[in-house]
């Protein structure tokens, strides 16, 4: 039985002073993480809490934890609160944490998520570890609504900036959000657009127009090809795609001359 299994084979080995044995251990997390269920919850969390977690990979640990938010558990928010106020030293952990969080998918976890990142900020030059917190809000827009208008102040940073926007602009264009939600913070999402063209420009005046990374076009040409259907997200760069969530924010301020 498949509970047996990780029950038998890797709760209580994970830990061996048989050094060989933990290490076949370790090498099975990636199994674990395909096909742990619900009742393995509370050993999982007994394994997180113990002392020696401290002693695993920081992949492995991140892996565990990130296993773990796929999970329903009644006590699960509470345990993953107080994992996060724990790890204040690890920006990696903290993001891992807020990204179970988020994938508990419920109206107290989204409320959960804005409390975490009031009480303790995590900042990461790592844009995918950003992203990965917020990725679960992309396949639950009800529930990211529980996050405005609150989560909009941090967009004050650079490194939170882009990814709420896009969250911003994917709500808008499913109709989860509208112009009047955020019509006070019209003008300063306006200053960040122009800040973010006027980079763009200055690039392709460097010459990145020659790239085949940033030229749209070639990506496009391939598109229509294999004839498929155009859409510009699927051929857009980094840097166009972010242009491209401003002016979705910005058509509902389409009168506004500026």
């Amino acid at each position: 039985v498949m509970e047996d299994k990780l029950s038998d084979y890797f709760f209580t080995k994970i830990y061996s002073a048989d050094s060989t044995e933990r290490k076949r251990t370790e090498k099975a997390i990636d199994y674990v993480s395909n096909n742990m269920q619900d009742v393995h919850v509370p050993q999982m969390m007994k394994l997180i809490s113990d002392k020696r977690f401290a002693g695993l990979k920081t992949d492995d640990k991140t892996e565990l934890i990130r296993t773990l938010g796929f999970r329903k558990n009644e006590n699960m928010l509470p345990y993953l609160e107080k994992l996060y106020v724990q790890y204040t030293d690890s920006q990696q952990l903290q993001f891992t944490i807020l990204e179970a969080v988020a994938r508990q998918k419920t109206v107290k976890s989204s409320k959960m998520f804005l409390n975490l990142l009031r009480s303790d900020l995590p900042v990461s030059s790592e844009e995918f570890l950003i992203r990965n917190a917020f990725r679960p809000f992309f396949d639950s827009l009800e529930l990211a609504q529980e996050l405005f208008p609150a989560i909009i102040t941090y967009t004050r940073f650079d490194e939170y900036k882009s990814i709420i926007y896009e969250l911003m602009a994917n709500m808008l264009e499913k109709g989860k959000l509208r112009g009047k939600d955020y019509s006070k913070q019209s003008e300063a999402i306006l200053e960040d657009a122009g800040y973010a063209l006027k980079l763009y420009l200055s690039g392709i005046d460097r010459g990145s127009r020659y790239n085949s990374n940033s030229n749209p076009f070639t990506r496009s040409d391939y598109s229509r090809n294999v004839k498929k259907e155009f859409e510009p997200e699927t051929v857009l760069n980094n840097d166009q795609e972010k242009l491209l969530s401003y002016i979705k924010l910005l058509t509902p301020f389409a009168k506004n001359k500026r």
